[in-house]
């Protein structure tokens, strides 16, 4: 739940912790995904917008991701 608005937070709105790397976030919003696919195509609008933002969210964090292994690899 958010702090203010008592509406419940999904994984991918919750900035990761400490402890959660960003490999674990990844799975995490893939996961997610998965989810409002099939909403997503019996026109859920709101499965839709979810869907859009954890795209964008994935791209982000498998760049991320490739460029922390890139770094260890060239180490």
């Amino acid at each position: 739940m958010t702090p203010n608005n008592n509406v419940p937070m999904h994984h991918s709105m919750m900035p990761p912790n400490e402890e959660m790397n960003k490999y674990a976030h990844l799975l995490q919003v893939i996961e997610e995904m998965g989810r409002d696919i099939k909403p997503t195509y019996a026109n859920n609008k709101n499965a839709a917008e979810r869907l859009k933002k954890n795209i964008h969210t994935a791209r982000i964090l498998v760049r991320e991701c490739v460029s922390e292994l890139e770094r260890v690899m060239k180490s």
